[in-house]
């Protein structure tokens, strides 16, 4: 009786391979060319495309002669990779605004325009991830953390930073695509309407 009962089902047995064969061919990977927005494609999660913009580099230099901070920062003893905050920009319409509140006011950035920022600020973000580490190696979103610039009464955080989160799911599925997340209103003297910082695990590299 015991012994049936420590016995694994053949479902169990059978769980891993339907579950690699499902998603072996949807790792996502660079695409060779250059994308509409200057930096590299990569294939998504659902088998489709994403353009991304080129990396920033390093922001300075500073009254030193040294850079105040770097976009990303890929710690070697827990393999996690963590970015700065990068600022939302409306690839699909970059003569839009960028900096000013997010609310139904008059002068204030609309809800939807605000998340196309977001969707931007990801897009910048995964830029400079694939920047520092291949885009196959992130094996789980950790944390998204999203800052919108409110306008009065703004209570839609959670609806404009969902258009981040989008992405990674986009990119990596709703499993590695997915980690905790945080929404808050900031003002800041740099306007950013929407900014968004990630923090990814990634596979350790492989020694030679």
């Amino acid at each position: 009786m015991l012994a049936a009962f420590l016995r694994p089902s053949q479902s169990l047995l059978n769980f891993g391979p339907r579950v690699k064969s499902r998603f072996a061919s949807t790792l996502p990977s660079v695409i060779p060319g250059v994308s509409s927005l200057g930096g590299i494609i990569l294939s998504t999660h659902s088998g489709g495309t994403l353009h991304l913009p080129p990396a920033d580099p390093p922001v300075g230099p500073s009254s030193t002669g040294v850079s105040t901070y770097k976009k990303s920062y890929l710690c070697p003893s827990t393999n996690i990779l963590r970015t700065s905050a990068h600022v939302g920009i409306d690839f699909s319409s970059p003569e839009n605004p960028s900096k000013g509140t997010v609310g139904s006011g008059p002068t204030d950035i609309p809800i939807p325009l605000a998340r196309e920022l977001s969707r931007g600020s990801a897009l910048r973000l995964l830029a400079t991830l694939t920047s520092q580490v291949p885009i196959s190696s992130i094996k789980q979103i950790i944390s998204l953390r999203g800052s919108i610039r409110e306008g009065h009464d703004f209570t839609s955080h959670g609806n404009v930073i969902n258009a981040a989160s989008e992405v990674f799911v986009e990119v990596l599925g709703p499993e590695k695509g997915v980690g905790v997340r945080s929404c808050n209103g900031a003002g800041g003297a740099s306007g950013a309407a929407v900014s968004c910082e990630v923090e990814v695990m990634v596979e350790p590299p492989v020694e030679e």
